[in-house]
């Protein structure tokens, strides 16, 4: 019954299955797949692996099996455990092949359907199981021999081979170093010396010959030396596996280094510095006992002989005995010595040395050899008495003054010495005095001597030290010295001859007891000798020479001859003035402290007489119309005879008459009328080019004596101009061209026009008439035309303007005349170009041939001179696949060069397209006009391109990744393996690299293996993004199919490049002058490593003296390769000295990777900088007296000589030589004056006459011709000597000569408080007249009669001190009798000036004013209280007048709101300028500062008026206000911050190419100095369960722009969980600023986002996309919604272009997942996120999930297929109703036969 039952039971069940529609399980292959990607060697045995499964559609419960394999063992629920150990090494990649089977059971365990089998492999991954390993093939490990001359740098052999049988990143070899230099302290603790010895002097570099083999090289780093040890032995240790790697092995070796000894010491003596005694007397031929010179090899391990030898012995004193070996163990030989000559003790001052010298000889031929050392040795002499005490000098001669002391005393500055040069015990002696003329002399002080000694002579009675006695005038000692205490007492002699010398006793007497004499005022030969006056002395020598000079009232007229005593006079005396004159001479001797007599001289001065008219007025004006005859004031000139009132005075005009002789002077009555009108316009022209309206008559007035007496007036007629012409305006018409883009205040045209009007009358004025325009603005005064600040230029909507302008003169009333200008606009490029749409889609087949042009997009500009230029910005390129996924840079099909454009907008295919991997390409077409001129010059469109085709599926690879790679790994170095599948899954065998497009750099191994075969250096990488791709084709098995796919290897740089200088030497010079912090030169510094080695440090690492220098770093420069810049300073408290150091060699050291960010490796470079001190001009020129009188007469010649005056300098050549200048004197005495620059003589430059009496003060300069030149100066008073005499010049009463007279100033014709009167010597008239030498000659006018002077209107400020020359002439003579006097007027300082800062009345005192604005530069945290700038306004006034205070200026809105805040302080007294608050640079930029000034004593003056609606800075009414902009310097203070603590984002599963997240550090500091670098510190993942584990480089920083990029192809294993980052920020300019921020990153697939669709365009949402997740987040406590991307709206009809798609996805914030999309979606359901989307501002009509799986719905239209449905389903129902009939049928059968065999069986029973 069994057998026939189980087979029916199949059959039933079978057809139960099929009649109740039952299918078997599939299997869910990813499941399988972990096996495909195997599991690591190191996995233990019984290791859970993961669970396989299948997928019941019918939810029955599946069994599984293993039926072929024994790697794993399965259970029956799909748990698959390791069933033996896995070992990669020895099947070298070969899988393991299994099998797994499931089925579905009925919940008896009975199968339903058959086992599905599915076939898989097992490949064990290489795990770090084997350490590296030495090739040695000692049990003691390496030795090695090397001689100690080997260079450095030397390799030892035989070289050291390493191996590892694991492979990939645990074959690297990681570490290798000898044992002493070991990182870990633990082994340095227990170093043996020779072992921390070897590091000294070797060190240990290795290369990668294949994967897992090493070769290693020992190299000598120091030279080696037998001597100091023979033997080096340590151990190696090599490491595995890479630096971050969690399993590293170690493995040591070790190795001991003999050093072989090499002939490459010289020789060295045994007892070098050894010495010998010998007594002076010792007889030649004298063996020295007790003394031998020895000596050996220097090289122990090989000795050879040596031989001993005398080089240098200077006295020939000493020979050597023939060498000899003494210790043969040692190699030691030895020579004695000989006394060859005798030496003398006292000839040899300290011990006797002579040099040996020893030479190794060959130990073959006992030859000399090349090693050779030399030695001193002393030799100390011992004495023999055998000197006599000696006198230095054999005979003294000395001159003595005479004395009159009765007391003991040496003799001043007279010492003797004696010397016995023998030894102590035999230079005893005593020294006395045996012989002299008079007794007078002893020796002091009386002792016993030894050796050298001082001694002197001693006066013992002065009586006869007397020079007026002859007799003692000359002397002589005998001195005797003698030892004493010796058997010989040895002795000598010496003579002193003493000279007397007379001092000054006697004082100079005159030959009378006074000088009384008379001299006339005539006189007129200077100088004149009229007295010699005469003084003895009875001294001698310069003792009795007599010299003389003068005191009392000389005034400077009376000079005495310093040695003859010959008194003159040295210009004219005034009897008027002076009638006597008493005075003193003095007699003085010329010895040091001199004597002295004095005696009176009384000079009278005898009479002489002169005068000229005087007129009763100084000045005479009057003015008139120049249409009448008539004066409107009359004119009657008069002047008066001083002489005695009754000259006749005639009149004459001298000068000044007009062409046509318009002026007529009564002669004897001196009225001026006209006969003949004037004429303004006739008037003299003036500096100004302009008509004075002035007529100057100089009118005589003459006495009519014998000679003539006569004097001059000035008269001023002033013409009054009438308006009598119109302004001229030529040409009348104007037409130009203006650029439709020229700048407000740009020059347009000048209205030109002229008035022959004079003054005001012919002044003109411009204004606009018609056709005003905000567009031009015209200047009244020049008529120049300028665009205005408000102009509206369109060339298209106006091309032309017309103006009038009306020019007028100033006339009363005004006449004035037009002219027109056209101005015609010229187009200007200032229009952008513009696309006719925003977007553009274009649809193309993937076999479009490349060049095809797939559409023309053409831009317009309305420009006439426009040339459009079309471009694609890469960054703008995004592409999908079919899938809908988003490619990246590291894709393999290259989407980004797909299309191109052309110069005219054509979008053609630039490379073979694919649509299986990339479907939809889309980018921003940007179009430029090259020749804009203003405004925008770009314009922009999206261009979406759709490419249709079919898709591929024959061969596919497994998704290509990006790998990276160090710069120069060695040739051979695996990249990356491609794997390919057919479409069953099975690997593809048969790889090869496709040139076009393939990195020439890799080659494609038959396996998929990509390797590298030429070496790539990053700094000369071709590709500028260093992604180098390989296109790998893969043939299937058959050799039927093919496919591509583009690996890319993107290449890592690595600090092999060390940092250089711009310039390989430097050199500069500095003056000796700089101090802290004078700039000395700049320092430019770059690395050719790219940034990431950065930043560099330049500094001053080695030279002399270099504290004397500072380097000064500025910020780090930007750009992808690090560089720097510094600034080499002088030091604080430093100073340059040229004696001291006049050069400098400096050594400038730059290094990289200073903060150690990506690499401990450092490198360095250091160039050498040379600062030459250049030598100052160190010396001033120096006077030998510091003030100098010199006198001159008033008749002196132009170009006479007065003296030289000669300064000295201590320097040399240019810097030495002197040139000599007047300055800080008068006017007048500067331009009486002149002195040579060569030769420093004064000589006379302008006429004295007149100015005798006067004494004219000023400077001499003596300047050095130094770069920097130094000067001295010296007082120089120069008096002119009065000449006046009685030959009948006039004599002055009164003033005397110099008379100041003060005056207020701005005081109009004001009659001077002056009374001048002068006596005619010989006539009765006098007339007065003023010099036209006269400072401001016009300004005065005298009365010549009178003598009054009339000053007109003067500024103080101007001038103060005004020198006038009056003279005074006699007018009862025909010749001319004159003498003048010097008058001056002093202006009295009026308070009419404010203080200003802009000087608009351009007072040289003011001189130079401030900017306006004044921009001041503060920087930033400056002390309190520190002065930054002193405002300083002036005020031209003087005395209480021009005193200033100042005050913050708050009279406009600006300034008020400036002021307010201000964080500075103002001095009100200085204008200091202080910091008040410490400044901020991040609080505060800058800002603006008002300061006012104002005189201190004018506090009530009427506060003006302030215009606060048209503030402007330039206007007149602030000149005395300081508009100040205080820009902030910045300083780096401040640390970037991260704006958050924690940031979250996500990353999907199989990342795009984009940034995971973009950090923003904020860095408040300015631009230069908030640069940020941003480094991940580290990186741990976490999955579902929460546990975690450390993954570093799973994200990188590419740049400093803070984007974090995937550095994974796939993230896919992570999927589900989260990484959590620290993330540091660097200040790149101060790497101590950082601040930390903490990163999560959740992992989600694709299916996990949600997007909300909305009626909206996609340009239009764009705009509050985010702030529309940003509201869901508002409302959220329990989850954090994050935003991923904006996109057009996608159906299966294609793209609707009004609609947009929003996508996001949330997190779970309790356990820390991400919602999937049902989650989602039930979250949003809740109220407070409906509130949100249900917004009507946000248009959303629906939702979805963001990615959707691809169905075949899109080759099929299922819904236009609905028959098929409904035809399958009837055919499924009848299929079924036959199943339940057969079922039926079957079931009777089976109950029937069941019956039988029952009845069957119960027969039998019976």
């Amino acid at each position: 019954m069994g057998r026939e039952t189980f087979p029916f039971l199949a059959i039933f069940s079978v057809l139960v299955a099929i009649a109740s529609g039952n299918s078997p399980p599939s299997w869910v292959e990813p499941t399988i797949d972990v096996f495909v990607s195997g599991f690591s060697e190191d996995t233990p045995v019984g290791s859970e692996l993961g669970y396989v499964v299948c997928d019941d559609p019918d939810g029955d419960i599946v069994r599984y099996r293993l039926t072929s394999g024994n790697a794993v063992r399965v259970r029956s629920n799909g748990l698959v455990t390791l069933a033996v150990p896995l070992d990669f090494e020895k099947t070298d990649n070969i899988a393991y092949d299994i099998t797994f089977e499931c089925v579905d059971v009925t919940s008896t365990g009975r199968p339903i359907n058959s086992w599905v089998p599915i076939r898989t492999v097992i490949s064990p991954l290489d795990a770090n199981d084997n350490a590296p390993e030495f090739s040695v093939s000692s049990k003691d490990g390496y030795s090695f021999f090397i001689s100690e001359d080997s260079p450095v740098s030397t390799q030892l052999t035989p070289p050291i081979l390493i191996s590892d049988v694991d492979r990939g990143d645990n074959a690297i070899l990681d570490q290798l170093y000898i044992i002493c230099n070991s990182p870990n302290p633990i082994d340095l603790a227990n170093l043996t010396d020779t072992s921390r010895a070897t590091c000294e002097k070797f060190d240990i570099s290795y290369q990668q010959d294949d994967e897992g083999e090493y070769t290693a090289f020992l190299r000598v780093i120091s030279p080696l030396n037998y001597e100091e040890r023979l033997v080096y032995s340590s151990s190696l240790i090599a490491i595995d596996g890479l630096r971050n790697a969690g399993r590293k092995l170690t493995t040591s070796v070790n190795i001991q280094i003999n050093v072989r000894d090499a002939q490459d010491r010289p020789p060295i003596f045994i007892n070098v510095g050894a010495s010998a005694t010998v007594n002076e007397a010792a007889p030649v031929g004298t063996t020295i006992s007790g003394f031998g010179i020895t000596a050996s090899d220097g090289d122990f391990g090989d000795l050879r002989p040596v031989n001993l030898s005398i080089i240098k012995d200077e006295l020939n004193a000493f020979d050597l005995t023939p060498t000899v070996l003494v210790v043969p163990d040692d190699g030691i030989y030895e020579s004695k010595l000989v006394l060859k000559n005798q030496l003398d003790r006292e000839a040899i001052t300290t011990a006797y040395e002579f040099v040996v010298k020893v030479t190794e000889l060959d130990k073959v031929t006992g030859a000399a050899t090349d090693a050779t050392a030399t030695a001193t040795y002393s030799v100390f002499v011992t004495d023999t008495n055998d000197n006599a005490p000696t006198f230095s000098q054999p005979f003294y001669n000395v001159s003595v003054i005479e004395s009159l002391s009765d007391q003991a005393t040496q003799i001043a500055g007279f010492r003797i010495v004696c010397n016995d040069p023998d030894e102590p015990s035999n230079a005893r002696y005593r020294v006395s005095v045996v012989r002299q003329s008079y007794p007078i002399y002893s020796v002091t002080p009386g002792l016993t001597f030894t050796g050298s000694a001082n001694m002197f002579l001693q006066v013992d009675d002065s009586r006869y030290l007397d020079y007026d006695n002859p007799q003692y005038r000359t002397q002589q000692v005998v001195l005797v010295a003698r030892e004493v205490g010796t058997t010989l007492r040895l002795s000598s002699s010496t003579t002193i001859q003493l000279n007397l010398r007379d001092i000054n006793d006697n004082s100079p007497r005159f030959t009378q007891s006074s000088y009384s004499i008379e001299i006339s005022e005539s006189i007129k030969q200077f100088p004149y000798n009229f007295l010699n006056i005469t003084a003895t002395d009875i001294d001698e020598g310069e003792n009795g020479r007599v010299t003389y000079k003068l005191e009392g009232e000389t005034e400077n007229l009376f000079v005495i001859d310093e040695d003859t005593g010959a008194i003159s006079l040295q210009s004219a005396v005034n009897y008027e003035s002076t009638p006597q004159y008493v005075f003193l001479a003095y007699a003085t001797d010329n010895a040091f402290v001199k004597r002295q007599k004095q005696v009176q001289i009384t000079v009278n001065i005898l009479n002489a007489n002169d005068e000229r008219p005087r007129f009763l007025l100084p000045v005479y004006q009057t003015s008139v119309n120049e249409s009448q005859l008539v004066f409107l004031n009359p004119v009657n000139i008069t002047a008066v005879d001083n002489e005695d009132g009754t000259g006749q005075i005639t009149y004459r005009i001298a000068s000044g008459q007009t062409a046509n002789s318009a002026f007529l002077l009564n002669p004897t009555s001196g009225v001026l009328t006209l006969r003949n009108r004037l004429n303004f316009e006739e008037t003299p022209i003036g500096n100004d080019g302009k008509n004075t309206g002035v007529f100057e008559l100089r009118v005589e007035a003459s006495d009519n004596g014998q000679p003539p007496q006569t004097s001059v007036v000035p008269v001023y007629i002033n013409v009054i101009d009438v308006n009598d012409h119109s302004p001229e305006v030529n040409p009348r018409t104007y037409i130009v061209k203006l650029s439709e883009l020229a700048p407000p205040g740009a020059f347009v045209t000048r209205v030109l026009a002229t008035d022959a009007d004079g003054g005001n009358f012919g002044t003109l004025f411009y204004r606009v008439g018609q056709g005003l325009s905000d567009n031009f603005v015209v200047d009244p005064s020049t008529g120049n035309i300028t665009v205005g600040q408000n102009r509206q230029f369109d060339y298209g909507d106006r091309d032309r303007y017309e103006l009038e302008v009306i020019v007028s003169d100033g006339g009363a009333p005004q006449l004035s005349a037009t002219a027109t200008v056209f101005i015609d606009l010229l187009d200007g490029n200032n229009q952008p170009p513009t696309f006719n749409e925003l977007l553009y889609y274009i649809y193309t087949d993937e076999k479009t041939p490349v060049g095809t042009v797939v559409q023309a997009i053409t831009a317009s500009d309305v420009d006439t001179d426009s040339s459009l230029e079309y471009s694609i910005p890469q960054s703008s390129i995004k592409a999908s696949n079919p899938d809908g996924r988003s490619l990246n840079a590291l894709s393999a099909f290259d989407y980004k060069n797909a299309f191109g454009v052309n110069n005219k907008g054509g979008i053609f295919v630039q490379r073979a397209l694919s649509r299986e991997e990339a479907n939809e390409i889309s980018f921003t077409l940007q179009v430029k006009d090259l020749k804009t001129e203003e405004g925008s010059a770009t314009a922009t469109t999206l261009v979406t391109i759709i490419i249709r085709g079919d898709v591929n599926t024959n061969i596919t690879f497994d998704q290509a990744t990006t790998v990276y790679m160090n710069e120069n790994s060695p040739i051979g170095y695996n990249a990356i393996t491609v794997i390919a599948r057919d479409p069953n899954n099975n690997a593809v065998n048969r790889y090869n690299m496709i040139t076009a497009g393939s990195s020439q750099n890799f080659e494609v191994k038959a396996n998929g293996r990509i390797t590298l075969v030429r070496q790539i250096d990053y700094e000369n990488d071709p590709q500028p993004d260093h992604l180098h791709r390989v296109v790998v084709q893969a043939i299937s098995n058959d050799g039927l199919q093919s496919a591509t796919v583009t690996a890319t290897i993107s290449i890592v740089d690595v600090n092999d490049n060390a940092p250089s200088f711009s310039s390989p030497l430097y050199e500069t010079s500095v003056p000796e002058t700089y101090t802290y912090p004078r700039d000395v030169i700049s320092i430019f510094a770059t690395d050719p490593d790219s940034r990431s080695y950065g930043p560099l440090d330049i500094s001053i690492s080695g030279g002399l003296d270099s504290d004397d220098f500072q380097i000064f770093q500025e910020a780090p420069q930007g750009g992808l390769r690090a560089s720097r810049r510094a600034t080499v300073i002088v030091a604080p408290g430093k100073t340059l000295d040229y004696n001291r150091r006049s050069v400098y060699n400096l050594d400038i050291t730059v290094t990289d990777n200073v903060n150690e960010d990506f690499s401990s490796a450092r490198l360095s470079t250091t160039t050498r900088l040379i600062i030459k001190v250049i030598d100052e001009n160190n010396n001033s020129p120096v006077f030998a007296d510091a003030s100098r009188m010199l006198a001159v007469p008033e008749t002196a010649q132009i170009d006479q000589s007065i003296a030289t005056l000669i300064a000295t300098d201590k320097d040399f050549g240019d810097n030495g030589e002197i040139s000599y200048s007047l300055e800080a004197g008068s006017e007048t005495g500067l331009g009486l004056f002149s002195i040579s620059s060569v030769s420093g003589t004064v000589r006379v430059k302008g006429n004295l006459l007149g100015l005798g009496g006067q004494v004219f003060s000023m400077q001499v300069r003596a300047r050095d011709n130094g770069n920097i030149p130094n000067s001295a100066t010296m007082d120089l008073r120069i008096s002119v000597q009065n000449t006046e005499d009685d030959d009948g010049n006039p004599k002055w009463i009164q003033p005397s000569n110099g008379y100041i007279v003060r005056v207020p100033e701005n005081t109009q014709d004001v009659l001077l408080n002056l009374k001048l009167q002068a006596r005619p010597r010989t006539g009765t008239g006098i007339l007065y007249t003023l010099s036209e030498r006269s400072d401001s000659y016009d300004r005065f006018t005298i009365n010549s009669v009178t003598g009054d002077i009339t000053m007109k209107q003067l500024d103080r400020e101007r001038k103060e001190f005004y020198n006038l020359l009056v003279y005074a002439e006699d007018t009862s003579n025909s010749t001319v009798l004159r003498s003048g006097r010097t008058i001056v007027i002093q202006l009295i300082d009026v308070d009419d000036n404010s203080p200003t800062f802009t000087n608009p009345d351009k007072y040289s005192q003011c001189e130079p004013v401030i900017d306006r604005p004044l921009t001041l530069y503060v920087r930033e945290n400056t002390p309190t209280n520190t002065i930054v700038y002193v405002v300083s306004a002036c005020d031209p006034d003087s005395g209480e007048n021009s005193e200033i205070v100042y005050e913050w200026f708050n009279k406009t809105a600006t300034c008020e709101i400036a002021n307010s805040g201000t964080l500075l302080g103002l001095n009100s007294d200085t204008g200091d300028l202080y910091i008040r608050e410490s400044i901020d640079y991040e609080q505060v930029k800058g800002f603006g500062l008002c300061v006012e000034a104002r005189q201190a004593m004018r506090q009530s003056r009427k506060k003006r008026a302030v215009n606060l609606n048209s503030f402007n800075v330039n206007d007149a009414q602030y000149n005395n206000v300081a508009f100040i902009n205080v820009i902030v310097v910045d300083e780096n203070d401040n640390r970037p911050i991260f704006p958050q603590r924690e940031l979250v984002t996500v990353v999907m599963a199989q990342p795009e190419s984009g940034p995971v997240i973009t950090l923003a550090a904020n860095d408040t500091d300015s631009p230069s100095n908030s640069v940020i670098l941003y480094r991940v510190t580290s990186s741990v993942f976490m999955d579902k369960s929460g546990r975690e584990q450390a993954s570093a480089d799973v994200f990188i920083f590419r740049g400093n722009s803070g984007a974090l990029y995937p550095a994974l192809p796939s993230y896919q294993s992570f999927s589900g969980g989260r990484f959590k980052l620290n993330v540091v920020a660097i200040d790149e300019a101060n790497p101590k600023f950082t601040d930390n921020v903490e990163i999560v990153i959740y992992v989600y697939e694709e299916g996990q986002s949600l997007k909300l669709i909305l009626e909206e365009k996609p340009s239009t949402v764009i705009a509050y996309s985010e702030e529309m997740i940003k509201a869901l987040n508002d409302v959220s406590g329990d989850y954090s919604f994050t935003y991923l991307q904006l996109s057009e709206h996608r159906t299966d009809d294609g793209i609707e272009p009004d609609k947009t798609d929003v996508c996001f996805l949330a997190v779970n914030e309790n356990d820390k997942t991400i919602l999937n999309i049902r989650q989602l979606i039930d979250v949003l359901d809740d109220p407070k996120f409906k509130s949100v989307i249900n917004t009507k501002s946000y248009s959303i009509t629906d939702r979805g999930q963001c990615y959707p799986q691809q169905s075949s719905e899109k080759d099929v239209r299922w819904r236009n297929l609905w028959w098929v449905l409904v035809a399958v389903a009837i055919f499924i129902f009848i299929c079924c109703l036959i199943l339940i009939v057969l079922v039926v049928l079957l079931y009777n059968k089976y109950r029937r036969y069941m019956e039988t065999h029952q009845t069957y069986l119960a027969e039998v029973s019976q």
